[in-house]
């Protein structure tokens, strides 16, 4: 089957590509950009997800509509400049102060280097420029690539 695979054009892709597609389509995985009991599902896009529906009732629902209205942190994309890719975990500073953490850095052959990063929502806006290990950035949409998200579907 691989040899037919092979000859058909197939190559084998490792973990990098794929999460290089991953960070080009703003997808989140668990313990890089959610971090259980530490980010709420409004901090990663997932707005949309949060039912409020009074026949609903779950751990956690009166603390997140407090937040609902005006949520306090944003997952965006970075882009990056060019040079060393700086560490999943790097502090996101604009004038000096800190305003998010950086969670998935990768260098795709799209975009350049480019990262997933959690920020304070008074920095996530579009064309913001922030900083992350002494270089500029540039706040970008979650889904830089593939926003409908049609490439995880193939």
């Amino acid at each position: 089957l691989w040899l037919a695979l092979e000859q058909a054009g197939v190559r084998p892709v490792g973990f990098n590509a794929i999460d290089i597609a991953r960070v080009e389509a703003g997808l989140i995985v668990f313990e890089y950009e959610y971090e259980p009991g530490q980010r709420t599902p409004f901090d990663l896009g997932l707005d949309r997800m949060v039912s409020f529906a009074p026949e609903i009732d779950y751990v956690g629902k009166t603390a997140l509509q407090q937040i609902a209205s005006s949520p306090p942190r944003r997952l965006k994309t970075l882009r990056l400049q060019a040079g060393d890719l700086p560490e999943a975990g790097s502090e996101v500073t604009r004038d000096g102060q800190v305003v998010g953490t950086l969670t998935s850095p990768t260098d795709s052959p799209r975009f350049g280097p480019i990262a997933l990063a959690i920020l304070d929502a008074s920095a996530a806006a579009n064309d913001t420029v922030v900083a992350v290990g002494g270089s500029d950035a540039t706040v970008a949409d979650l889904s830089i690539f593939d926003p409908d998200k049609r490439k995880p579907r193939a």
